[in-house]
């Protein structure tokens, strides 16, 4: 929202998805791959976000990324949510004005939590209300209070099948996006369902895909992990990120432009 854009304008890489890579990428790790890369990662991931609603974030907010991660969990499912709707064609007076409003209510918590942390909590009930915040520049997390439940993650046996109309609006999307400069690469952050068909389904788009394979990974609600396994499950996917010839390419015309 707001002056966040700007950040997103700049980035060479977008995160896009539900809500499982948004608490699955920690600001503190992605600022780390950021210093060793000097890439600029951006999330655009948020609850039930998929294709035809971040596609349209991308083209009104004229985002051209060299990379797009994406989280392949019904991403490509063309159906909308209402508040999905209600933002894609709401008037332009009521965009701006929603926007603003809803980012000066988060600016001012994000100052509150870095000031007086303790009167966040508070205002939180405790702390005993769910609290996220995700950084400015980068659309990451940064902090939460999320409970200390810990649930073990076990990925099913039960394989599921690349849905044909899915697959075709990949297709669309994929070959659009790469119109306008940037690489899409397929991933799964995980919550238990069996990935296979990723590897599948990349295979047919002929796209990149990250899927780590790591045993002990924990959720704090049976569907999103906990920071611990966050980090984990981060440096894991940027191990093999960065060894993507995509991405190596890139980080070696940006350090030849460097050293002219």
């Amino acid at each position: 929202v707001g002056p966040m854009i700007s950040w997103a304008q700049k980035a060479d890489v977008l995160v896009l998805g539900n809500s499982r890579p948004f608490f699955a990428f920690r600001d503190d790790f992605v600022k780390a791959a950021e210093k060793k890369s000097e890439l600029k990662f951006f999330s655009l991931a948020g609850p039930g976000d998929n294709f035809p609603y971040c596609r349209e974030i991308i083209l009104r907010n004229h985002l051209f990324p060299k990379f797009m991660i994406l989280n392949e969990d019904n991403f490509f499912n063309p159906k909308l949510w209402p508040f999905q709707k209600e933002v894609m064609t709401s008037s332009w007076w009521h965009g701006w004005s929603s926007t603003y409003i809803n980012y000066f209510q988060w600016l001012g918590k994000y100052y509150l939590r870095k000031g007086i942390p303790e009167l966040t909590f508070f205002m939180a009930n405790h702390g005993k209300e769910r609290l996220t915040l995700c950084s400015p520049t980068n659309g990451f997390v940064f902090m939460e209070n999320i409970s200390g439940d810990h649930h073990p993650l076990v990925e099913s046996s039960q394989k599921s099948t690349v849905n044909p109309l899915y697959l075709e609006m990949a297709r669309k999307f994929i070959g659009e996006m790469k119109d306008r400069g940037s690489e899409v690469i397929l991933t799964f952050v995980p919550d238990g369902q069996n990935t296979d068909f990723v590897r599948e389904e990349a295979k047919e788009l002929g796209v990149p895909f990250i899927l780590p394979k790591l045993n002990g990974l924990e959720t704090y609600d049976g569907k999103h992990l906990t920071p611990e396994s966050s980090e984990r499950y981060t440096k894991a996917f940027f191990k093999i990120f960065f060894k993507l010839p995509e991405v190596q390419k890139v980080i070696r015309e940006r350090e030849c432009k460097a050293m002219r």
